[in-house]
């Protein structure tokens, strides 16, 4: 997904969702599995690199953070992301993981359905304690 897709995302619920990139290895290096001229960069091999290849995504405008997967690759052995993969997490659990719509990608439009799903369902949660039986202003509560 391109970085203004993923911008348009972001500014669109950032009232309700936090958004962090995690840079892994890089999907298309240009020493290695080059994706036509869109950009060089090259296999990671230091943090170093990854750090700066991270700058090249800020650089072109990507506006939310952007974290980095150690060189041994925890983050991706972790959680099958290679080359790009979408997660949500609500109170330390998964609650979707997005799965490749075709060899080009992700369907931009199911990430966006599953992030007003969840949104949606916290604030049915959150009607409901509203609702729920709490006293008001000025009644007698008995703590016990």
């Amino acid at each position: 997904m391109s970085v203004q897709a993923l911008n348009a995302i972001a500014e669109k619920y950032a009232g309700d969702v936090d958004f962090v990139m995690i840079y892994i290895r890089e999907a298309h290096a240009s020493d290695v599995w080059p994706l036509g001229n869109f950009y060089d960069i090259k296999n990671h091999q230091t943090i170093e690199d990854r750090k700066e290849a991270a700058k090249k995504l800020i650089e072109k405008g990507l506006k939310f953070p952007v974290l980095l997967d150690s060189m041994n690759g925890q983050f991706d052995s972790n959680y099958a992301v290679w080359p790009e993969r979408y997660y949500i997490f609500q109170d330390n659990v998964i609650t979707y993981i997005s799965q490749p719509s075709d060899e080009f990608g992700f369907d931009k439009g199911t990430l966006i359905n599953s992030i007003e799903s969840l949104i949606i369902k916290n604030q049915n949660k959150l009607d409901q304690i509203k609702n729920s039986q709490i006293p008001s202003e000025g009644s007698n509560v008995e703590l016990k």
